[in-house]
């Protein structure tokens, strides 16, 4: 890992630091979900691309060009979204307490 989450061997390889470049999409992928859809789903439906571009199949120009397509698209649901402006805290913060409950209660009757 070089200095400000550089990775100068994958910079060497590809040109651009691919594995950078695979996250940028993806997330711009949840972004466009979360905005149409109201969810993420996990695992992305777009593997494949993020595999190719993690993989180096994709140059950095094509890269900027699905990123910022993806941005576009992201630009536009926003500005037709229905989602708050903010995040219900109390709500996020039962919901992931919930979650882990019921993992722990879920792996501690697997233990049995």
């Amino acid at each position: 890992m070089g200095r400000h989450g550089q990775r100068p061997d994958l910079i060497e390889r590809y040109g651009f630091d691919v594995k950078f470049a695979m996250h940028y999409v993806r997330l711009l992928g949840e972004c466009r979900e979360l905005l149409r859809e109201h969810k993420v789903t996990l695992p992305r439906p777009e593997k494949q691309l993020l595999i190719g571009i993690r993989s180096g199949n994709y140059t950095q120009e094509q890269v900027f060009e699905i990123g910022d397509g993806l941005a576009c698209e992201c630009e536009q649901l926003l500005e037709q979204s229905d989602l708050p402006d903010e995040v219900d805290a109390q709500l996020l913060s039962r919901q992931i307490s919930d979650a882990y409950q019921y993992h722990w209660q879920a792996v501690s009757t697997h233990d049995k």
